[in-house]
Formats: C-alpha cells, structure tokens, sequence
C-alpha cells in the first residue's frame, strides 16, 4: 500500500518514523531482488557468446555501403557476372547481371529486402516473388554468400548461436570462434584479425565433419574514413565437382544506413507471387489465384538458399544455375519486356 504524504504527516511523529522505515525497507528489497535478477541474468550469458559479440561489434565496417564487383568461377580469365550491392544493417539490395556474348552484361536477377518484406525479381521468368525472407533470417541468399560479409553480422549479432570454442592463433594473429547456427551452418570457424578487427576467413562443415565452404575475406580497404570492406573474397566448395568463386570489388562508397534504395517497379508483364498473402497475382496488383502448393513453382529459379547445412537448394546447384543455365535467350527477352514496361 503506498502512502501519501498528506497522510504521513497525519500519523503521529513516533509511528512516522516506523512507516518511513518500513517504505525505505521495502524500496530497499525491491532494489536487491532487481539487482539480484540483474546479475544473475549476467551471470547466466554465456561468456562465449559475449566475447563473440564483442569480436562482433569491433568489425570496423561502414554502416552501409555501395558497391559493384565481379565474379569469376573456376579461373575464368574475365568475369561471367557483375553484382551491384545497396548494403546496411536493416537492409540489402542486389542487382545480379550476367555476360551474354554480344550483348555484354544483361539483369538476371534483382532482390529488395528490408525489415518489412524482401522481393525478388527474375527477369527471365518474368516473375516478382514478395516474401518475408530478409526479416526472418537477416540475408538474402544467392550472391550475398559469395560477395558480402555483412550478412553474417547481422545474423551473429542476433545471438542465437551456439558458441563451443574461441582460440587464439598466434601465427596468423588472428582469434578463432567455432560456433553452430541453425538458421546458417550446422558447424563453422570464423577467423578475427586481431590488430584491425576484421573478419578473414569462414569455414563451414556438414554434419559430418567434412569441409563445405571455405571462404576468405581478404584485401580489407577504408571506405572515407568510415570503416572497411574486403576487396577480394574467395569462396571454395571442395568435392567431387570443385567450385572456386571469385569475387573483386571494383567500386564502392559510402551511404546512408537510413534511406534504402527505392524498389524497381514491376514490368506490366510479371507474375507476382505473394508469399506474406498466399496468392498469385498480375502486376497491377489483381489477385489471380492462390499459390498451388506442391507443383513446380512460376519462380522456381529464383536464388532462394543458404549455405552448406541449411534448406533449400545446394549452393553447388545454384551456383551453376546461376553461371551456366541462366545463358538463355529468355534473359535477352526478360530484359526487353522489362525496360519497355
């Protein structure tokens, strides 16, 4: 029961004294049974996963970014893709062009992802998939794996990994945190420069033991002052059909974290398929049906995946749907319709 003051000064002096002892008493309790859990809650944090947020939060990255790269696979002399990346913590946006000869480079694949929904275009099929993919697992998938280290803040940072080693290699300088995360690998290793901070190399195994993806964030570069990037990453796939990846940063810059790229609008010719309202529909808007689970799928080459260990599709296949089949004359027409909507 809480007392007034009014009511205080009513009660005589001597029983004033016990009923502001007794306030003080219980406010005193309060405060030690809060403290208490405060502490105990502290002491109940895995130490592991501190020391790994705070290798974390001394990654000395922009807090978004821009930048165009080009990727080559298998020693390619010159590149068979470009990416253009929007990059930032509550956001990513991707433009994935490949080579077509005599045409140059042509937009294959597009993808706008924010808190609130994530849309993928194909512009070979003609198709826009919304889905809630970038606010439930904080990535995109497809070429982000093999161009970007931000995506493993972002899910690293949410603290949902299991963290069972962290070591100190004195050779190559650097501090090594083994950790499982479902939404990402069964098992991995990733590597900390120790004078700088950064992120230098990923290991990924299945859940057998074996190597899946080694990957190498390498030629760290400042970005006006405002953090670095890696310039070169390269991304192994060890196994009976080898898959070697390249990607070079060839420009980048700093933006603001706060404004997203606007949302390319959808050609008059695509089928958007909703995900969040589980329905088809025309690019207007107007609701054609609802999706036919169990059938393959209007958008069935969209890059939807994770790494080694996680749903959907192996990134071996992807990979080589994303160089290999993608080469059709379908781009070509994709693209047209796209640029005379």
């Amino acid at each position: 029961m809480l007392v007034s003051v009014g009511e205080l000064m009513s009660i005589p002096k001597a029983l004033r004294s016990c009923v502001c002892q007794s306030l003080y008493a219980a406010v005193l309790v309060s405060f030690l049974l809060a403290t208490g859990k405060v502490a105990r809650a502290q002491e109940d944090q895995d130490p592991k996963q501190q020391q790994l947020q705070e290798l974390l939060e001394s990654v000395p990255i922009p807090d978004a970014f821009h930048e165009k790269s080009d990727f080559y696979l298998n020693d390619e002399d010159t590149p068979s893709q470009q990416y253009e990346n929007w990059v930032a913590k509550d956001w990513n946006v991707s433009l994935q062009s490949v080579f077509q000869p005599g045409l140059g480079f042509i937009p294959f694949s597009y993808t706008h992802g924010t808190e609130s929904e994530t849309w993928d275009y194909s512009f070979q099929r003609h198709t826009a998939e919304r889905s809630e993919w970038f606010s439930k697992y904080a990535r995109l998938g497809g070429n982000e794996l093999t161009s970007s280290v931000y995506y493993l803040l972002r899910i690293l940072k949410k603290g949902e990994s299991t963290v069972s080693d962290i070591s100190l290699d004195s050779v190559s300088h650097t501090t090594i945190v083994t950790f499982v995360q479902p939404n990402l690998y069964h098992k991995a290793t990733l590597s900390f420069e120790q004078e700088h901070g950064w992120i230098t190399q990923l290991q990924a195994y299945s859940p057998s033991g074996e190597l899946v993806i080694d990957t190498h964030f390498n030629n760290w570069m400042d970005l006006d002052h405002a953090g670095s990037i890696p310039f070169l990453i390269s991304t192994d796939m060890p196994g009976t059909e080898p898959l070697h990846m390249v990607s070079v940063v060839t420009e980048a810059d700093v933006i603001d974290p706060t404004k997203p790229p606007e949302r390319l609008p959808i050609a008059s010719d695509f089928t958007i398929i909703d995900q969040i309202e589980g329905v088809t529909k025309t690019a207007d808007g107007k609701v054609i049906g609802p999706i036919v689970r169990g059938k393959p799928a209007a958008n069935a080459n969209t890059v939807r995946t994770g790494p080694p260990g996680t749903t959907g599709l192996k990134p071996r296949l992807v990979m080589l749907i994303g160089v290999g089949l993608i080469l059709l004359a379908g781009v070509i027409l994709g693209l047209r319709r796209w640029k005379g909507a």
